[in-house]
């Protein structure tokens, strides 16, 4: 349960409607990491969302040695 309410749910829809196309169990692992990494979870996860929702897509953690996968990496956040 990320504490999203349906008008959450829409703005983050209309930000990053590719997150329809997403994995559950990869948004799932990008919430865990989240939480582990940067200790965002509950009202911080929410607000993070509601400002980045791409963070959800995030399947590329180059760490600094990039491989051209810009858009969907971690490096950005």
């Amino acid at each position: 349960n990320l504490g999203l309410s349906d008008d959450d749910i829409y703005k983050l829809l209309k930000k990053f409607p590719e997150v329809l196309g997403c994995e559950l169990e990869g948004m799932k692992q990008n919430v865990e990491t989240l939480d582990r990494q940067w200790g965002i979870s509950g009202k911080s996860l929410r607000s993070l969302l509601l400002r980045n929702p791409k963070v959800l897509g995030y399947y590329v953690n180059c760490k600094g040695d990039c491989v051209a996968k810009c858009t969907r990496c971690w490096a950005r956040f």
